[in-house]
């Protein structure tokens, strides 16, 4: 069976809906309790005033890391500083 220019699946004469029932709708997952959230990542160096530069602005973070190459990821909502893979509780 051809729809548009894809190969469909053959039902057997099954009704797509009865099909969904009985192979597929048992397989899927429940839906995160959170929202994704789209994330940017990018790396920085902590400078010598203990800042990293996210876009235009600037954080600060511990001053164990200065000198240190860092990865970050932000949101729209918060930005989080992670160290050799570890993200950083921003107390250290």
């Amino acid at each position: 069976m051809r729809s548009g220019r894809r190969q469909c699946r053959p039902l057997g004469g099954a009704a797509p809906a009865a099909v969904f029932e009985a192979v597929e709708a048992s397989t899927l997952l429940p839906l995160p309790k959170t929202p994704f959230a789209l994330a940017r990542w990018s790396t920085a160096t902590v400078g010598p005033d203990i800042h990293i530069k996210v876009g235009r602005i600037l954080y600060p973070v511990p001053w164990k890391l200065m000198g240190k190459r860092v990865d970050v990821r932000s949101t729209a909502a918060f930005v989080q500083v992670f160290h050799d893979g570890e993200l950083d509780p921003g107390g250290t």
